[in-house]
């Protein structure tokens, strides 16, 4: 059995004059249990009660939440993920270097299409970027194994 931790994957803006995207790559709070022999259409987690709240203003973050709503609950679950900095990875994305790996798949040795940014980073291009806040997909990642 092994253990895994869900990653959600939202894109959080886009500035088309320098061709950047900025994806926020988010540890979610919800844990699932898998053998080796797990079929893949099991592994599919519903996470459409969670999402990222994000407010700006000037010049600075002001909200940036991760909202787990259930359908049991009377008030959503809500990771400050200003605090929580280490749930949370933002990667700037090079558009137009995403669209020649994509092209060039077989070219492993050249540079990654992305960088690890910071929030300050972030912060600092964000002005000039259009607001998107759209899931781009869900994986997991191991967390524990049993020997």
């Amino acid at each position: 059995m092994e253990l895994y931790e869900a990653i959600i994957n939202d894109v959080l803006c886009f500035n088309l004059e320098q061709h950047v995207a900025f994806v926020v790559r988010i540890k979610a709070p919800a844990y699932q249990m898998f053998n080796e022999d797990t079929d893949a259409e099991f592994r599919k987690m519903d996470l459409t009660g969670v999402k990222l709240d994000v407010r700006y203003n000037e010049g600075k973050f002001t909200r940036f939440n991760l909202v787990c709503e259930t359908k049991g609950s009377k008030s959503p679950y809500i990771v400050n993920l200003l605090v929580h900095y280490d749930l949370i990875e933002i990667l700037e994305l090079n558009l137009i270097m995403a669209e020649i790996k994509k092209n060039l798949s077989e070219s492993t040795e050249d540079k990654a299409p992305y960088r690890v940014v910071t929030l300050d980073e972030l912060e600092e291009n964000f002005a000039g970027c259009k607001l998107v806040n759209r899931r781009v997909g869900i994986g997991y990642e191991l967390v524990a194994a049993r020997i």
